[in-house]
């Protein structure tokens, strides 16, 4: 049975809905709201578990971050027992506050935009304890910018580099190429252009480097050795024809797609196509969703993707603006 681990900041998503009461006195242009019901979904990399969970329904998927009782009850739930939290932290996680009136956003309050040193730590231990128990057979980094994997952590990582899929906001990528390339890399398009204007070429420090286009897509880089030459393939996976929703945490699913496909040895190309389907399907709904790998493949199946094209080079990768 494969094994799969999903380390990084968990986000508690809470979506609270309500109505208008009426135009607040002391200022016309604020709204006094009328709160019904709340809900509470697992965002971060707890949406990534989720949905590699749906999207590898015969793998042992497990979780390390920092969480509370209540998101280690939804992803539970959500996840009908599939996703292993025993090593999770208890500690006060990273917290989205949505207030929707009528169905429509209209603020977002973040409680914290970094977990504690302590709960960092913790996750550090939990790692090492984790790793020297169990080889998981995919590794995925959700990073958030939230703290929870510190620069001890990464480097149990990297480590298993031939195994870690990044997920990540940071700009500087050169940590992942120390020592060989780092199995795979997903941005997102402003993501990548951070990236960029440090580093000309982070695709060096990947095996697969993949920038996702929202509506247009992904492009990726794929590495790989023929006799006498490095070749680096650059491709791009096309976009659905799709009515947009809500767009939160279409990239987790994205991650959780690919990475579940590659769990499964399938090519590079072909899981950036299950993943952009899996996205395509998450946007398609509204709030943090967990899409299951039929839904992704029949998606796949209806046709709806637009036109695509790729390019190959020898002892290169072309350049993204060739794309």
């Amino acid at each position: 049975m494969r094994r799969a681990l999903v380390i990084g900041d968990v986000i508690a998503d809470v979506y609270r809905h309500c109505t208008l009461k009426k135009r607040c006195p002391e200022d016309p242009r604020a709204l006094a709201l009328l709160p019904h019901w709340a809900e509470t979904r697992a965002g971060g990399a707890a949406n990534v578990a989720l949905n590699l969970a749906a999207m590898a329904p015969d793998a042992i998927v497990d979780l390390i971050g920092v969480v509370d009782r209540d998101l280690v009850r939804t992803i539970k739930r959500d996840g009908g027992g599939r996703v292993g939290v025993s090593h999770c932290v208890s500690d006060s996680p990273l917290r989205k506050e949505r207030v929707l009136l009528d169905g429509k956003l209209v603020v977002r309050l973040d409680n914290a935009s970094h977990v504690t040193h302590t709960a960092s730590s913790w996750v550090t231990d939990n790692l090492k304890e984790y790793l020297a128990n169990h080889e998981p057979d995919i590794i995925l980094f959700s990073d958030y910018a939230g703290g929870s994997v510190d620069e001890v952590a990464l480097r149990f990582l990297l480590e298993r580099r031939e195994r870690l899929v990044v997920d990540t906001k940071m700009t500087d990528l050169r940590v992942f190429g120390e020592g060989g390339k780092t199995l795979a890399c997903k941005l997102n398009k402003g993501e990548w252009e951070a990236v960029i204007a440090r580093d000309a070429r982070p695709e060096e420090h990947f095996a697969t480097l993949i920038v996702t286009e929202g509506p247009a897509g992904a492009k990726g880089f794929f590495h790989r050795h023929a006799p006498g030459a490095h070749i680096c393939s650059t491709m791009a996976v096309p976009g659905h024809v799709i009515e947009a929703v809500d767009t939160n945490g279409c990239g987790d699913t994205f991650l959780a797609g690919f990475a579940a496909a590659m769990l499964y040895d399938r090519d590079q190309f072909g899981a950036m196509r299950i993943g952009n389907a899996a996205a395509a399907c998450a946007v398609s709904k509204r709030g943090t969703a967990i899409i299951g790998h039929e839904e992704a493949l029949a998606l796949l199946g209806n046709g709806n993707e637009t036109k695509s094209r790729s390019d190959v080079g020898a002892g290169g990768c072309v350049p993204p603006g060739d794309l």
